[in-house]
């Protein structure tokens, strides 16, 4: 019985309480090197999920969801051959992306495992790596076909940052104007919900800082894509444009209603 299995059955008979380094270290292994993402109509539970179970029922210790933060923000996972165009390692990429989102959803509600220094470094490492991952493939066509969503990935952990409230407004709207830049400037048609993700980070922006509102309007009406096609990217720019402008007018008005 493979690791992942057995700590799920414990996991099931309320029998797990604590996880040694060894294992977790050994179940990120072996997840990473699965297949990390899969069809949404299949149910099948990955040992990704299992990891996101564990650190949110705090079977994960404060001290290892830290050390899990230092090792998934490394060049072993967040930029693993980032720079290598099409690179299977763009799944080892998103398995961090989702990792990394469940530890600051954890951290909020838990206020405080992460450390000060622990924030301000993912911010900065998720600046690096909106400048630098190019692979925003939606769905991978392959003998094993699969769901990459990588940009809509980097948008969710953007949107829990903003929600988190140890983070300053200066690093929240910086990671904003990053995400809407590389949004922007992408030269290929979005089409699996990028628009939506990234329409949800800065309504929650707004929404949780209302004096910014004229700002971000400002910066989203400077954004006019040209209309005299030239090129393949204009299309793709000019349409990606228009898919946002309809999920945020949407987006504000289920987020501004709850």
């Amino acid at each position: 019985m493979h690791l992942a299995e057995t700590i799920q059955q414990k996991m099931a008979t309320d029998q797990l309480h604590s996880l040694s380094d060894n294992e977790l270290h050994r179940l990120l292994e072996q997840s990473s090197s699965s297949s990390l993402v899969i069809d949404p109509q299949d149910k099948h539970y990955t040992t990704g999920d299992l990891i996101s179970d564990l650190i949110t029922k705090d079977i994960v210790s404060r001290k290892q969801k830290r050390d899990l933060l230092k090792v998934l923000i490394s060049d072993k996972y967040l930029f693993k051959n980032i720079d290598t165009p099409l690179s299977n390692d763009v799944f080892k990429r998103v398995f961090a992306l989702r990792l990394i989102e469940t530890l600051i959803k954890n951290d909020d509600q838990l206020i405080g495992f992460l450390l000060s220094d622990q924030i301000d470094l993912i911010s900065v490492s998720l600046i690096t790596y909106l400048n630098r991952e190019t692979d925003y493939r939606g769905y991978l066509f392959s003998d094993n076909n699969a769901w990459l969503q990588t940009f809509t990935h980097t948008a969710n952990v953007i949107t829990t940052i903003i929600r988190h409230p140890q983070v300053s407004i200066d690093t929240k709207i910086l990671l904003s104007e990053e995400l809407l830049t590389k949004y922007a400037t992408y030269p290929s048609h979005f089409l699996f919900g990028e628009e939506i993700a990234t329409s949800k980070a800065i309504t929650y922006l707004i929404k949780l800082y209302p004096h910014i509102e004229g700002r971000v309007h400002d910066y989203l009406s400077a954004w006019v894509p040209t209309i005299e096609f030239s090129t393949d990217d204009d299309v793709a720019r000019y349409y990606n444009h228009q898919r946002f402008e309809n999920a945020f007018v949407l987006s504000q008005k289920i987020i501004n209603s709850n």
